[in-house]
């Protein structure tokens, strides 16, 4: 995103910030970190996934679906825009830590709601 092209003056950041679009252009890219967060969001833990895809996001959910490891344990790079824009957007919230204090109001009403759908 810091980067400029021969045939531009301004970097994508850049123009961004022009149009009142906020850019972290600070973001953690690298891949195995990216995907193993993504992974523990998704992961059903004691208290449920922290990442939810809805059924909106096609394209997000077709790339999932094709996911695969190519030769020499790395992701293969083919259509896979949508899943680095979540790796990207995944990588720029904290790490939330499990020895913070007792979960907020909102997250035992969530934990109650999924608690309550798994007993169905």
């Amino acid at each position: 995103a810091n980067q400029r092209t021969l045939g531009a003056e301004k970097s994508v950041a850049e123009l961004f910030y022009d149009n009142g679009v906020l850019v972290n252009t600070r973001v953690n890219k690298d891949v195995f970190t990216g995907i193993n967060r993504v992974k523990t969001l998704l992961s059903r833990k004691e208290s449920g996934p922290r990442l939810y895809i809805f059924s909106s996001c096609v394209n997000l959910i077709r790339e999932l679906k094709t996911y695969a490891w190519a030769e020499g344990d790395r992701p293969k790079k083919v259509d896979d825009h949508a899943l680095d824009e979540l790796r990207y957007y995944v990588m720029t919230k904290p790490v939330r830590s499990e020895k913070q204090g007792a979960p907020s109001l909102l997250e035992e009403d969530k934990n109650r709601l999924i608690r309550r759908m798994r007993n169905k």
